[in-house]
C-alpha cells in the first residue's frame, strides 16, 4: 500500500564517504597531519586523498579536536586550525586554504529508485543536510522532491503529516538520528 518513499541521503542514497574533490598539496598535507589520528569521516576522507596522491604526512602535535567545531593542532613549529568554511562541503585551514569535499551517490541508488518510480512511487530526499547538498544529490539520483535541513524530529514530523493527508509511507535511513522517522513511517527500512 506504500505510495510515498522518503530518503535519508548519507548512507542511504550516498555512500556516507565523503571524497576530496578539491584541494592543494599544501592544504592537504598539513590537514592529513593533524587528522591522521581522527576517526570523523571528513578526516578520513583527507588523509586517504593525501595518500591516493603520495604527499608525505607530518605527524601534528597536540592535536585537540572540538565535536562539531574543528580540530587544531601543530604541523612544521605553526598551530593550524581545521574547521567547517562555512559552505557546505567545505573545509579549511585556517590562513592556508580550503578542502572541497563531496559525498558521491551510491552505485546502483539512480537504477533502483527508477525502478521505484516506475512502480508509481513517490520518492522523496528527507534529509538534515544542506540545501544545495541535497539538491545536488537529488538531481544524481532522479529524485524530484527534496526536503533539506530537517532535524530528526522534523523528519518524523514531515512523515505523520503526510500519513494525516493519508498517504502510506515508507522510509529508508541508515542512521541513529533516523530513529523517529524510522518508527513513524508506516515501513521503517534501514
Amino acid at each position: 500500500r506504500v505510495d510515498l518513499v522518503a530518503l535519508d541521503k548519507t548512507g542511504t542514497v550516498t555512500g556516507g564517504q565523503p571524497v576530496v574533490v578539491e584541494a592543494t598539496d599544501e592544504v592537504l598535507r598539513v590537514a592529513a597531519g593533524i587528522e591522521r589520528g581522527s576517526v570523523h569521516p571528513i578526516a578520513r576522507a583527507i588523509v586517504d586523498e593525501a595518500v591516493r596522491r603520495g604527499i608525505p604526512i607530518p605527524l601534528g602535535r597536540v592535536i585537540e579536536e572540538t565535536p562539531g567545531h574543528g580540530i587544531r593542532g601543530w604541523v612544521d613549529g605553526v598551530c593550524w586550525e581545521v574547521r567547517g568554511a562555512g559552505e557546505a562541503g567545505v573545509v579549511e585551514v585556517v590562513g592556508l586554504g580550503h578542502i572541497r569535499l563531496r559525498d558521491t551517490v551510491r552505485g546502483g541508488s539512480a537504477q533502483t529508485l527508477a525502478g521505484l518510480r516506475a512502480e508509481g512511487l513517490e520518492l522523496v530526499l528527507l534529509t538534515g543536510d544542506h540545501p544545495h547538498i541535497a539538491g545536488r544529490v537529488a538531481r544524481a539520483a532522479g529524485i524530484d522532491h527534496v526536503i533539506a535541513g530537517a532535524s530528526p524530529n522534523e523528519k518524523r514530523d514531515w512523515i505523520t503529516a503526510r500519513q494525516a493527508e493519508g498517504r502510506t509511507v515508507l522510509f529508508v535511513g541508515d542512521g541513529v538520528n533516523d530513529g523517529p522517522a524510522l518508527a513513524a513511517a508506516d515501513v521503517g527500512l534501514a
